[in-house]
C-alpha cells in the first residue's frame, strides 16, 4: 500500500490560506482609504485636515476589521467541515461576534451625534459663520458631498474658531440653504460656548427647534440590514464545497 502523505497545515495554514483571509481584509481597506482620499487630494494644502475630518479614516478602518472577521472565520468553518467537525457552534459564534460589532459601532457613532445635538439643543448658541472655502468631501457611487469650511469668533473670545459642515450631493440634489450659504458667504450655526470647536450648522433652526428624531428608526433598519448581510455572507460559507462532497463520496465507498 502506498502511504498517504497528509499535508500538514504551517503557521499560516495549508496553502497560506490564513495568510490569503488576513491580507484580503488589508487589501481591501487600503483600496477604500485610498479611494476616500482621492477628493482631498485635489487640494493638497488642506489634505490632512481634510481627511481627518471627514469618514474615510473610520471606514477603512470598520471594512477591514469586518472583512477580517469574516474571513478568519470563514476558513475556520471550512478547516471543521473538511476535518468532520460540526461547524454550527463556531458559525453561531461568529454571526454573533459580527453582529455585536456591527451594532456597538452603530450606537457609537449614532449615539454620539444625538449626544452633540442634545448637548447644543441645551447650552448651544446660535450665530453667522463666515464661510471660508468650499471642497469635495466623501464621494460613493451616487455621488460626492460638498464640505464648507467656516469662520466664527464666540462670545467673548478674540480668536476666530472654524468648523465644518457637510451639505449633502448639491450637485445632484438642489438646495435653497446651499444657494443661500454661497450667495451670502455666512451659514447659520450652533456652538457649544464651552467647547466652541463643538459646532454644527443650524438651517432653519433644527439643531435647536427639532421637528423630531428619527435616529432610532435609523438604528432599527441599519441593523436589520446589518444582520440579513451578515446572515446571507456566512451561508455562503457554509455551503457544501467541492473537497467536502468529494470527502463525504469516498468515506461512503
Amino acid at each position: 500500500m502506498e502511504a498517504i502523505s497528509e499535508q500538514r497545515p504551517g503557521l499560516l495554514g495549508v496553502n497560506g490560506s490564513l495568510k490569503k483571509a488576513i491580507l484580503l481584509p488589508f487589501g481591501l481597506g487600503l483600496g477604500s482609504l485610498v479611494w476616500g482620499a482621492l477628493p482631498a487630494l485635489l487640494d493638497w494644502r488642506h489634505f490632512s485636515e481634510d481627511l481627518k475630518h471627514s469618514s474615510t479614516i473610520p471606514i477603512a478602518l470598520i471594512l477591514t476589521v469586518f472583512l477580517m472577521t469574516l474571513t478568519v472565520g470563514g476558513r475556520e468553518i471550512n478547516l471543521r467541515r473538511q476535518d468532520g467537525r460540526s461547524p454550527w457552534l463556531f458559525y453561531w459564534g461568529l454571526l454573533g461576534s459580527l453582529f455585536v460589532m456591527g451594532m456597538l459601532t452603530i450606537l457609537f457613532f449614532v449615539g454620539r451625534a444625538e449626544r452633540i445635538d442634545a448637548n447644543l439643543r441645551a447650552h448651544g448658541v446660535a450665530t453667522q459663520a463666515r464661510i471660508v472655502r468650499e471642497f469635495i468631501g466623501d464621494c460613493s457611487k451616487h455621488g460626492c458631498s460638498t464640505e464648507l469650511e467656516y469662520s466664527f469668533t464666540p462670545r467673548g473670545a478674540s480668536k476666530p474658531v472654524n468648523g465644518f459642515a457637510n451639505e449633502g450631493d448639491v450637485r445632484h440634489r438642489h438646495r435653497d440653504e446651499y444657494d443661500y450659504a454661497m450667495s451670502t458667504s455666512t451659514l447659520p450655526i450652533v456652538y457649544d460656548p464651552t467647547d466652541p470647536n463643538v459646532s454644527k450648522d443650524n438651517w432653519n433652526n433644527q439643531i435647536l427647534n427639532p421637528s423630531s428624531s428619527n435616529w432610532a428608526q435609523t438604528l432599527i433598519d441599519l441593523l436589520s440590514g446589518l444582520l440579513f448581510f451578515v446572515v446571507a455572507i456566512i451561508g455562503v460559507a457554509l455551503r457544501p464545497t467541492k473537497n467536502g462532497s468529494q470527502s463525504a463520496s469516498a468515506a461512503a465507498h
